[in-house]
């Protein structure tokens, strides 16, 4: 486990190595088609399910599609604002906390590639939201909500409300904080 994380943390530095010598030289990048792929199956699996529980094959493509973005970020197949919000996405998916700071820093990487990326600040505020969820704190912006038991009413997670003003929400294309306590009753 030690080795995974020491990997990531060293693929994340190697990304942003990269995205720095790739500015500098002025290249110009495509976004990556397989990679834009995994992003599509990730979503619409999740589409397909709904506001339910997820199955734990879903689970199991997670971490296939993890697998085979890892090795996109190790073979610098990752460039662009787009690839690293989607491969963000995929890794916001997971279910270990490195995943998910792994995800926060790709999406902070996909808006420092473009700023108008507003996928990408929405992916930033949601992954920090999870982080701290899975660390058993209020989240800030009010991104994450979640089922107390399997197959009941959805809820927002516990919300540090002093700590991000609705302004700042819309900065990171997070809706209001009462769009966001609203949101829990449409999704049930």
């Amino acid at each position: 486990m030690h080795t995974n994380k020491t990997l990531r943390a060293a693929l994340i530095s190697f990304s942003c190595l990269s995205f720095v010598i790739s500015a500098a030289c002025g290249a110009q990048s495509l976004d990556n088609d397989e990679l834009s792929t995994l992003y599509k199956d990730d979503q619409t699996e999740r589409s397909q399910i709904g506001n339910k529980s997820f199955p734990d094959w879903i689970a199991k493509n997670d971490t296939v599609r993890r697998n085979k973005v890892m090795a996109m970020l190790k073979g610098n197949r990752i460039t662009t604002s787009n690839d690293y919000y989607k491969a963000a996405m995929i890794f916001q998916h997971g279910n270990q906390v490195e995943d998910i700071k792994l995800a926060f820093a790709m999406a902070q990487l996909a808006v420092t590639l473009d700023g108008s990326n507003t996928h990408a600040k929405w992916l930033t505020a949601a992954s920090w939201d999870r982080i701290l969820m899975m660390h058993h704190q209020p989240q800030w912006f009010g991104t994450q909500y979640y089922q107390p038991k399997p197959n009941s009413n959805w809820e927002l997670y516990t919300i540090n409300e002093n700590i991000i003003s609705d302004e700042e929400r819309n900065h990171y294309n997070i809706p209001s904080l009462d769009m966001v306590k609203d949101m829990a009753k449409k999704m049930n």
